[in-house]
Formats: C-alpha cells, sequence, structure tokens
C-alpha cells in the first residue's frame, strides 16, 4: 500500500465522473443515514404567515412542492401517471392537535423523459388561520406507486399580534406594475437568468392605525455581503391592510442573499429579516452559492486556473464557472449538464456525511474529495471501536478500479484523513 500523491487531470477526472453518475446514484447504502430525506429540489416545503385584521388571527400558509423525479410514474393507457398523498397536522404546544389537512393527487407526464425531470413541479397551497402560540408542524407525503415516503417536522411561533406587523416577504417574477397581485404562484425556489424578466419581493403591511404615515427602510445584502442596496418610502394614507413590492436589484444574481424590512408608525416599529437564495436556471440543482461553487473546483481546476479565479469579482468568477462546466458538457444539445450536475451532487452529498467539527465541509475533507472523485465505494471496511492504540479507520474499495483507501481517525474526533491507497 502506497501513500497518497495528490495532484488532478481534468480529463481523468470527467471520464471518471461520466462512467461513475450511474455507481453514485445507487451505491449510498454503504453510509449510516439518519432520517431519510428528500434530495434538494425534489420536495420543498415554505411557510409564510400575515396578521388577518378581520379574525385578529394569522393566515398562515403552507406550500409543498414536488418535482417529478421525487414521483414514480406508472404507464397504463398511453399515459405516464403518478399518485401521491400529502398528510399535514399541526399541534399546539401542549399537543393537541389543532387543525389538519389531507390531500390526494394525480398527475401526469407527456413522455418517459419527463417522469425523470425535476425542473417540472407541483405545488399545493395549505391555509390554515391560527391564533398567536407555539405549533409543531408534522408533513408526510406518499408516493403510492413507488412506495417512498417523506417524513418532516418543524416547530413554529406565532408572536402577539401588534398594531403594525409586516408579514414575511414572497418573492416573484416582475411582469406587471401591480404588486397587489398577491394570489399569482409565488416563487418558492427564485431562478435568475438572462430571459428571466425583473424580479419583486412582495410583503403585506397591516396596521390599526391609518391616520398616520407609516415609513418604510429595506436593505438588501449580498451573499458575501460586499454589496448593499438600500432605500426608504413613506405610506402616507396607509389601509388596514395593503401590499407594498420592491424590486430585487439585478446586482443579487446567484447566492444566498439577504432582505431587511423596517416598518415605523408613530411609536411602532417592527423589523423581518429574510434569507432568501436566487439560483441560476442554466446550472445545476446542487450548486450551491458562489463562493462555495468557485471553491469547489478545487479538485479538478488547474492550480494556476483556479488561483486566476479567486481573485475575480463576482461576475469574472460567474463568467469562468460557466465556461468552464460549458466546456465539459458532454451532452451540449441537451438543457441539463450531466458532468455538472453529478459533481456538484457529491458535493452536496460530502457536505451532508463527511463535514467535520468545527467549521470544514465536507468537500473539504480527504473523504469527501474521493467521493466526488471517485464516487461511492463499492464496500466500506469500518474498525468497530476506539481504544488504546488502536485507531478507527475506514477502508474504500472500489471493485469497478481495483481501487482501495485507507481513512483513518487519528485522534478519535471524527476526523478521517487519508493515510495510503492502493
Amino acid at each position: 500500500m502506497k501513500k497518497l500523491s495528490y495532484g488532478s487531470n481534468v480529463a481523468l477526472i470527467c471520464i471518471l465522473l461520466i462512467t461513475n453518475i450511474a455507481i453514485g446514484q445507487v451505491r449510498n447504502a454503504p453510509f449510516k443515514r439518519g432520517r431519510q430525506k428528500a434530495e434538494r429540489d425534489l420536495v420543498f416545503i415554505k411557510t409564510w404567515h400575515y396578521v388577518d385584521t378581520t379574525q385578529n388571527t394569522y393566515g398562515f400558509n403552507i406550500y409543498v412542492q414536488l418535482s417529478n423525479d421525487f414521483l414514480q410514474f406508472i404507464y397504463n393507457d398511453n399515459e405516464f401517471r403518478a399518485h401521491y398523498e400529502i398528510t399535514l397536522n399541526i399541534f399546539n404546544k401542549d399537543d393537541n392537535a389543532v387543525d389538519g389537512k389531507i390531500f390526494t393527487n394525480f398527475v401526469t407526464a407527456n413522455n418517459y423523459d419527463e417522469t425523470n425531470v425535476r425542473t417540472i413541479k407541483h405545488t399545493k397551497l395549505f391555509q390554515f388561520h391560527l391564533k398567536p402560540e407555539k405549533y409543531e408542524i408534522f408533513i408526510s407525503i406518499n408516493d403510492f406507486a413507488g412506495g417512498k415516503a417523506y417524513n418532516e417536522s418543524f416547530n413554529i411561533k406565532l408572536p402577539e399580534i401588534t398594531e403594525l406587523a409586516l408579514s414575511p416577504p414572497l418573492f416573484f417574477y416582475k411582469t406587471h406594475n401591480d404588486s397587489t397581485q398577491h394570489n399569482l404562484n409565488p416563487l418558492l425556489n427564485p431562478v435568475r437568468s438572462e430571459n428571466t424578466p425583473p424580479m419583486e419581493a412582495r410583503f403585506l403591511i397591516t396596521t390599526q392605525c391609518t391616520d398616520q404615515p407609516i415609513q418604510l427602510f429595506y436593505s438588501f445584502i449580498s451573499s458575501r455581503k460586499d454589496t448593499t442596496t438600500r432605500n426608504s418610502f413613506v405610506i402616507a394614507a396607509p389601509h388596514n391592510r395593503q401590499w407594498f413590492g420592491i424590486t430585487v436589484p439585478d446586482t443579487l444574481s446567484f447566492g444566498q442573499h439577504q432582505l431587511i424590512i423596517q416598518a415605523t408608525q408613530g411609536d411602532n416599529f417592527v423589523t423581518i429579516n429574510e434569507q432568501f437564495l436566487i439560483r441560476w436556471a442554466q446550472h445545476s440543482h446542487y450548486l450551491p452559492d458562489l463562493t462555495n461553487a468557485v471553491q469547489a473546483l478545487m479538485h479538478i481546476m488547474k492550480r494556476k486556473e483556479y488561483k486566476h479565479m479567486l481573485d475575480q469579482d463576482d461576475a469574472a468568477q460567474q463568467t469562468i464557472l460557466s465556461k468552464f462546466w460549458k466546456d465539459r458538457d458532454p451532452t451540449p444539445s441537451t438543457a441539463v449538464n450531466e458532468l455538472e450536475n453529478e459533481y456538484y451532487k457529491r458535493i452536496h452529498f460530502s457536505n451532508l456525511h463527511f463535514s467535520e467539527w468545527p467549521k470544514k465541509d465536507g468537500w473539504q475533507t480527504d473523504r469527501g474529495r474521493i467521493y466526488i472523485l471517485h464516487g461511492a465505494p463499492t464496500q466500506i471496511e469500518r474498525s468497530k471501536s476506539y481504544s488504546g492504540n488502536q485507531r478507527k479507520f475506514e477502508i474504500w474499495h472500489y471493485q469497478k478500479n481495483n481501487r482501495k483507501f485507507l481513512f483513518v481517525d487519528r485522534y478519535g474526533t471524527g476526523s478521517y484523513s487519508l493515510y495510503s491507497e492502493e
């Protein structure tokens, strides 16, 4: 067994990735997992609330979105058809059931290819009225044909209702000037490309006082916190309930951003702080924010090119990143770059399973790097315990390439270093 020597050969890595795409999808079993969860973009859940002044309660919305790739389609009577059910239950702090709904649906696909597309999505809106209190939400999604189930639970707290209130913002494409048409489907996963219209954040303002103006302040802060857009407005004659829209700056093109909204009316002051992600339409769904997407190329980009890219501003990095993957697209005639998608899918998997305390993402670890370059191993040997001079270890076996990698946890902290390969 020999010690590992570092280096990268982009051509070789591309071949490995392309030939291992199917392997990486089916050989995740050796890794221990907690509760099974759907992959990113297969299931998306978003909550939104506002003050309902007519009932002195909160209007509480839950959006559940599924992609075709989550569902199992059955071909019958000349069509592809899927059948699923969403069960939603709400419990208060005393563990008493407050409300719940069940939704069953059939969806069809025009052809087999559409059954595996994650960009075709199905959204269901559940609407409730809740009093100010703490709640726990339970959501269960069952795919009847495939026998697949997805379960999620989370807690929310609806504060006491105040004279002046702001709802969290919802995002829409700005295809008209009337921002009061809030019943249009919001962008649950905002996507921006050269062809998409401007984006707008809309929020609901409620007040019990209509004879005093409302001063609004807002700030957009970019993912790198180096670009901030600020502005303010005065609503001279407010209504008890009204929508307000603000345009999302074009400079916020890709990454995790922040919107801070503040409202003042007399002695009343409220603020909303919303984190939101804008994705690139032409890139993989697994692509993280720009900074991490760029940094993660260190495993396959030539060192000189990589260093040059790190020194560029956001716009230049986006251009370099796009060209890098476009030049390596195995099927340029299709909308999906399979190589890019597989690479960032492995980045995502590595971050879920190999991240190390305190702040080392999985893709930066030795196990993450080997997983990214070689895919999931055929078999993993693990030591049973840590005692005395016996260190915990893992041996990853790759039958396809007859490769073997030994990782050792030298200090019993769960941080595995690559010791040797053969």
